[in-house]
């Protein structure tokens, strides 16, 4: 069962996952290096696709969460076409020598 605060993260990751849909596509070349910059940027990053039957259009998996000590932090979003792509991007990122 969802709780309000899971309805709320899945509405924010939506809104996200669109933004970065226009900031780059799939098929561009730097879109490995632009993954790999949100991985290593930021400190809460989901991974997140497009799902019909979820909350707000999208399923979402936690890539990294490391909440600083102190000072705001928002999730950043890495989209991905599918829940495949997101567990073969993961593995990419998460292996001793992530994407360059």
């Amino acid at each position: 069962m969802a709780t309000h605060q899971d309805d709320d993260l899945a509405y924010q990751l939506a809104r996200r996952y669109r933004e970065a849909c226009e900031h780059i596509s799939w098929n561009d070349p730097r879109y490995d290096g632009w993954a790999n910059h949100q991985f290593k940027e930021y400190s809460l990053v989901y991974l997140v696709w497009l799902d019909s039957a979820k909350p707000h259009g999208v399923d979402y998996e936690v890539l990294k969460d490391e909440h600083p000590a102190i000072g705001f932090y928002r999730p950043e979003v890495i989209h991905c076409p599918s829940r495949d792509w997101a567990s073969t991007l993961k593995r990419k990122l998460l292996a001793p020598d992530p994407l360059e």
